[in-house]
């Protein structure tokens, strides 16, 4: 099940019909506090690479949730994880290691993750997004939602999140996402959660053609 604010409802598979549920609104402890500019052009080199969370992540993952202050528990991070709903960012020179693996495996520190659901292709619902603290304001949430949105790039995609989280709606905001409504005390605690939506952006001529050409999303978006 998920956390409390969100209706219980089954694991979203995208080769199925699926009911409606609420996505999870990113809270203010949760969010990395980042008005990252988004990097264009010759500086759009990424910091960091972001894969599909597998079972090897999980603890680094519910560590991650904790420190971030997540409210899930380990136990709905670690299935969200074992489902293939989460993503994680990691340093792209794979430099960067966990202070509490390092010696043991030589891991590579997880900055971040995201969980995301597909339904059917159509639309996109980002439930949870965190940041290690210490990684926050250096561009890993921005990257985590954008291979959120790369999951389905022709999707419409949702998300809710606190009606205070300012750092987190700029951050949406500059993703191409747009307030369309809002949830009055939606949260435990009486905060209104604001509703944002993302409609998928024109592609270009270019983009179009090196999608068809089996390049993925980023390296389709790249100059």
């Amino acid at each position: 099940p998920l956390p409390s604010r969100a209706p219980l409802c089954r694991h979203v598979s995208v080769r199925e019909p699926v009911p409606a549920f609420r996505a999870i609104a990113t809270d203010d402890s949760a969010v990395a506090d980042e008005g990252d500019a988004i990097p264009s052009g010759d500086d759009a080199s990424p910091r960091w690479r972001v894969r599909r969370a597998d079972a090897s992540d999980a603890d680094a993952v519910v560590r991650l949730a904790a420190a971030a202050g997540v409210e899930w528990s380990a136990a709905q991070v670690t299935e969200e994880v074992e489902k293939g709903n989460a993503l994680v960012a990691v340093s792209a020179g794979n430099d960067a290691r966990d202070d509490a693996r390092a010696d043991a495996d030589q891991a590579p520190v997880v900055a971040g993750f995201v969980v995301a659901w597909v339904i059917a292709d159509v639309e996109v619902q980002i439930l949870e997004l965190a940041t290690r603290p210490s990684m926050r304001r250096r561009g890993v949430a921005s990257a985590l939602v954008r291979a959120a949105l790369d999951l389905a790039p022709a999707a419409e995609a949702r998300l809710e999140c606190r009606a205070s989280n300012a750092a987190a709606r700029r951050l949406y905001a500059g993703l191409g996402f747009a307030e369309t409504g809002a949830r009055r005390r939606y949260y435990a605690d009486g905060e209104d959660a604001a509703l944002l939506t993302r409609v998928p952006p024109v592609v270009s001529a270019r983009e179009l053609t090196r999608l068809l050409a089996g390049l993925s999303p980023e390296a389709a978006r790249a100059p």
